[in-house]
């Protein structure tokens, strides 16, 4: 695994990232939302009314009534287009404000994705770190058992004094320890 993919993936799986991911997307449908309040907006309805009326066959208000053929059918529909002429420079304000925030999480976006890749490089090479210290330690150790071995063998001859041997035999328990942790 290179720092490469290691940055690849630690980012594509961050729940902040993907946070940051949703809080951008959703600054630019606020854009989107600004700038469609600029455009006029267009609305239609329709309606039909059908009466049968048995009896009366006069339909109206007061003394004055109006005769309908049975049965009634009525239709109407209606078109009507808006258009905000001037709104105190409301809707280009909102419009540039969403932009503003836009940049300011897409700011904040790009600092979550480089905090993450230094997190995720540091912890990387802290790893590949405590991989060589073990194998340096496990090296060290093996030179140390046969120094040990060593020094047995000239303390037998007694070319060696037991002190010596116990400051090595120190050594190999300290650097066993070392390899634990």
């Amino acid at each position: 695994l290179t720092i490469e993919e290691s940055i690849k993936i630690g980012l594509a799986n961050s729940s902040l990232i993907k946070i940051s991911e949703s809080n951008l997307r959703s600054s630019d449908a606020k854009i989107t939302e600004a700038t469609s309040k600029m455009f006029p907006k267009l609305s239609l309805s329709a309606g039909y009314t059908y009466m049968n009326l048995n009896d009366p066959k006069e339909i109206g208000l007061g003394p004055v009534g109006m005769k309908v053929m049975n049965p009634f059918s009525l239709y109407g529909m209606q078109l009507s287009i808006q258009q905000l002429l001037f709104t105190g420079f409301q809707i280009s304000s909102s419009r540039s404000a969403a932009e503003n925030s836009y940049e300011a999480m897409n700011f904040e976006h790009q600092k979550n994705i480089n905090n993450k890749a230094l997190e995720i490089y540091s912890a990387f090479w802290n790893f590949f770190k405590a991989q060589k210290q073990y194998e340096l330690t496990q090296e060290y150790l093996t030179s140390l058992k046969d120094n040990l071995k060593q020094t047995k063998d000239f303390l037998d001859n007694g070319l060696v004094t037991m002190n010596d041997y116990l400051k090595i035999k120190v050594q190999v328990s300290n650097a066993e320890v070392s390899l634990i942790d």
